[in-house]
């Protein structure tokens, strides 16, 4: 089961590994220590991977980078 204590217990490896959950769920952990969730699932009959996003903060972001500052607001008419 992916939990929370289980997804900080990976480490990083040589090459990127999968850690399958169920019913299609896994996370890729990186070389680099980054841990981003997927999900395999079926269309059609064919195998498709849909990308859900990554696992903890992004040290190369700031907390406040996407965060919208009031000095920038433009003020009202």
């Amino acid at each position: 089961m992916l939990t929370d204590a289980a997804l900080k217990a990976l480490k990083p490896k040589d090459k990127v590994y999968k850690v399958s959950d169920r019913d299609g769920m896994y996370v890729r952990a990186t070389p680099t220590g980054l841990i981003s969730f997927s999900l395999d699932y079926r269309l059609n009959g064919r195998r498709e991977t849909v990308y859900l996003g990554r696992y903890g903060r992004d040290p190369r972001r700031r907390p406040d980078h996407n965060a919208r500052r009031p000095d920038r607001y433009d003020a009202p008419p």
